[in-house]
């Protein structure tokens, strides 16, 4: 990579170049940046630099003694002056001393990565030694892989191909990804010694995989030696290993379908525990489109009924593991059932607490959906019915209690209060909100309250019924009241939140 030194008394105007281009694209890093020429050769001379983009008017030394100084010191230092001065005078001095360009601010980005990309080739040329092979290896991922991802444009694509002898400008392409269970260097040292073909890309994933990208005119025999090369390392690697394939695809712009396609065969590793080839095309062919066949939620609730965590766990692994052979499921499917299970439980326990959590197992869900083995979204279930099964165990509350809140849920649309249900379930008032807060953590007019205004919020969002008539419908015969106890529990306004759903 080579070296830039950026000299500037503005700092912003060193931020925003920091940032302005993709640096490391072009085969370029910043090493450092200096406030006045005379920090800027106290750099220099602790530090090897290639390239010089430096200001003209700065305090203690100026850029035209700060390039006429470099010069001297470093013979083959290629300079970029950056200036907000346009006069002649600056120009004439500037390019007597031999810089690559003048650029005026504020900086034009597309004149910038011109010059930028020039300067490179003239580095290239006159000092190659100075390219190590890490150096080339880094800079070649960095454009395949931005190639990969739609992130170059064509014409930028075609110049570092070019320059940096890329063979990637055929006719038809195909992916291939290896992934292994402990991915590592040597997995990307393996397959670069499995690959002996001059058309052929090899490079790392960002994620810990290998990328293997084919080339060539004709599309025929593509697939076979892909095959041929890779396939070995099916046992070679420490396992489960796996060879995803994409489809071949012809025209550079096509380049990316068909890495996306490698990319997605390698999630039907969630299917097939023990690694193998995944053919993009022949696993969407074997796709069957219907959606997963939803174990019996009667079974569950018996076994959450019974506290039996063991049977339960026994359960939920069965049932993936006939889901993971249904023919024609996919990860996407399997993920789904997982996901629908967590919240099945979620349902459950938020059901018998008479409470609604949007946080609950939050975590848990977003680890279903990104598990990338069956085992592993098999734990993430598990581990939620064990959860739900000790959370219920310690919600265990006395009869009255349960009594108190059952009515609740059933008739939060009427006029409640302790004094009532004491009478009702002969327990002294005084006594029964102690018992309720002691056991639930608020009191009895707290709880309540919650209770309507999230009854409050499902009507207003689902419905289009005045605000008024909503208040009514949970129990509030005085609007006004409705509104503090609303905005105190949901910090808006009734009206702000229908708004804002």
């Amino acid at each position: 990579m080579h070296r830039v030194l950026i000299v500037d008394d503005e700092p912003f105007i060193i931020e925003g170049l920091y940032y302005i281009i993709d640096w490391a694209g072009l085969g370029l890093t910043i090493v450092g940046h200096a406030v006045n020429g005379e920090a800027a050769l106290q750099l220099l001379a602790t530090q090897p630099v290639d390239i010089l983009i430096t200001d003209i008017s700065m305090p203690v030394m100026g850029g035209l003694e700060l390039i006429r100084r470099a010069r001297e010191a470093y013979p083959g230092l290629k300079i970029v002056v950056l200036s907000g001065y346009d006069e002649f005078d600056y120009l004439k001095q500037a390019m007597r001393s031999g810089i690559e360009n003048y650029l005026l601010k504020p900086v034009n980005v597309e004149e910038l990565r011109s010059t930028m990309a020039s300067t490179v080739d003239k580095l290239r040329t006159s000092v190659s030694d100075r390219w190590t092979d890490e150096d080339v290896d880094i800079l070649r991922h960095a454009i395949v892989y931005r190639w990969l991802t739609g992130a170059i444009s064509p014409r930028e694509l075609k110049e570092r191909a070019t320059a940096l002898e890329l063979p990637i400008l055929a006719r038809h392409y195909l992916a291939a990804v290896i992934r292994s269970s402990q991915p590592s260097e040597a997995d990307y040292r393996a397959v670069k010694a499995c690959v002996h073909h001059p058309q052929t890309l090899v490079l790392p994933n960002l994620t810990g995989e290998t990328i293997v990208l084919y080339t060539a005119e004709e599309p025929e025999d593509m697939k076979a030696l892909a095959l041929a090369q890779l396939k070995p390392l099916l046992t070679e690697l420490e396992g489960p290993v796996y060879l995803a394939l994409g489809t071949v695809v012809e025209g550079a712009r096509a380049a990316q379908t068909t890495y996306e396609q490698a990319l997605e065969a390698a999630q039907y590793a969630l299917l097939h525990p023990d690694g193998g080839v995944l053919d993009f095309g022949t696993l969407r062919q074997q796709e069957s489109g219907g959606e997963a066949d939803m174990p019996a939620w009667e079974v569950y609730a018996r076994l959450i009924a019974m506290r039996d965590k063991p049977q339960l766990g026994e359960q939920i692994a069965a049932d993936l593991q006939r889901l993971l052979t249904q023919p024609g499921m996919t990860p996407a499917g399997l993920r789904h059932a997982a996901v629908e299970l967590i919240v099945r439980f979620k349902t459950e326990l938020q059901q018998l607490r008479s409470l609604e959590e949007p946080e609950l197992y939050r975590e848990e869900l977003q680890q279903a959906a990104a598990s990338a083995s069956a085992i592993e979204l098999t734990q993430v279930v598990q581990r939620v019915a064990a959860q739900t099964i000790d959370a219920l165990a310690k919600s265990v509350k006395s009869p009255v209690v349960e009594q108190v809140l059952a009515r609740i849920a059933a008739d939060y649309r009427q006029s409640l209060s302790l004094k009532t249900l004491g009478q009702e379930y002969k327990v002294h008032p005084v006594y029964l909100g102690q018992l309720f807060h002691k056991e639930i953590g608020e009191s009895f007019t707290e709880y309540l309250n919650r209770f309507r205004i999230d009854q409050a919020k499902q009507l207003l969002r689902n419905s289009n019924s005045k605000v008024q008539e909503i208040a009514r419908e949970v129990g509030y015969w005085e609007t006004g009241y409705f509104y503090k106890q609303f905005k105190k529990h949901v910090g808006v306004s009734p009206m702000d939140y229908r708004e804002l759903t």
